[in-house]
């Protein structure tokens, strides 16, 4: 593969990432490196170079010999993900067979089949749709803060209840502490679990301490805590690599008016002051209309699509290994998840 070139020393991806002008936190290595603890695998990256164009494409390859129902004569094989939130690939230029490429690539590597989450916003599932299938699972709510001239401005955009959340939290004197010591990390941990059991999450969602412990250490990862009275009233990790800025994963402790407005209303100020681009608040709960998708619109009514794609490259394979699986789990039915034989 001439036109391929495999990364996995940290400092030259970063340098390969350097060079591309459009890129978020999602394709830095340290992030890729700690989603590992909940995905499994290791750190991978490819730079593919045409005539007239480059695209550079982070992920997380897992190995399949750790897994005990997997044939021997399956063991060299791979399956690849995009880290929690975020993924895909950057890229400028013409990036003309840049898909063939990829696939005789993968289908070299062994990589039995791949799983992406699009970066909304970068709008990276463009170039795929010619040979991918592209599936929307929710739209997420952003803010240009290109367009505005001051936070007021920012501010009167906002629903007429949020405002009044966001004065009453003023009023209240709730106070926002930032704070990514191994004690808050904890904190944050114990309430993001209690959230967790609280909505009825899926369990591939109750991250371990270990994962918010690896994010903590990230420049551009920012913990933010609400506090009123001496208590926590809610916290989330908030996410700043320019232009963009995210709110990735929230929690509560105790449920109080304007906790989550005030949070998210003091970063919003924040990362206009840094003069950063656009705030991604992220979606909702489902495709269709939720409670979450509705509070994240009291902030804007800027939607972009969030897509997905699944990509299987050894199909015979891949439905074996399900079976094994299946069998392993004493299943009755193919689980909904990709791919069908892993728990996550």
């Amino acid at each position: 593969m001439l036109n391929i070139k495999i990364i996995k020393d940290k400092n030259e991806w970063e340098k390969v990432l350097s060079d591309f002008k459009i890129k978020d936190i999602f394709y830095t290595y340290e992030f890729i490196e700690a989603n590992c603890i909940i995905e499994g695998g290791f750190p991978e990256a490819i730079l593919w170079e045409g005539e007239n164009g480059k695209v550079f494409y982070p992920y997380i390859k897992r190995p399949l010999y750790n897994l005990e129902y997997v044939p021997d004569k399956y063991r060299e094989y791979f399956d690849i993900t995009s880290p929690y939130g975020a993924g895909g690939v950057i890229f400028e230029g013409d990036t003309r067979g840049f898909l063939n490429d990829l696939r005789d690539f993968f289908i070299d590597e062994k990589i039995i089949c791949e799983f992406i989450r699009f970066h909304p916003l970068i709008e990276n599932h463009k170039i795929f749709e010619k040979d991918y299938k592209i599936i929307e699972v929710s739209p997420i709510v952003y803010i240009d803060l290109r367009k505005f001239k001051n936070e007021k401005e920012i501010l009167k955009g906002f629903r007429k209840g949020h405002k009044a959340d966001i004065k009453y939290a003023i009023k209240k004197e709730y106070l926002i502490k930032k704070n990514k010591e191994k004690e808050w990390i904890k904190k944050f941990y114990d309430f993001f679990i209690k959230t967790m059991k609280r909505v009825g999450s899926d369990k591939r969602h109750f991250f371990p301490l270990e994962f918010f412990i690896k994010l903590s250490r990230i420049k551009g990862v920012n913990f933010y805590y609400v506090l009123f009275e001496g208590n926590i009233l809610c916290c989330a990790i908030f996410l700043k690599f320019y232009p963009f800025g995210t709110y990735f994963l929230s929690a509560s402790n105790i449920l109080k008016r304007g906790g989550t407005h005030f949070m998210l209303w003091n970063f919003m100020e924040e990362i206009y002051k840094e003069r950063f681009e656009f705030f991604c608040l992220g979606g909702g709960l489902s495709k269709g209309n939720d409670s979450l998708l509705h509070f994240k619109l009291g902030f804007s009514k800027n939607m972009k699509p969030y897509f997905i794609s699944r990509k299987i490259y050894f199909k015979e394979i891949y439905d074996e290994l399900t079976k094994e699986f299946m069998k392993y789990k004493s299943l009755k039915e193919k689980p909904s998840l990709f791919p069908q034989y892993r728990d996550i």
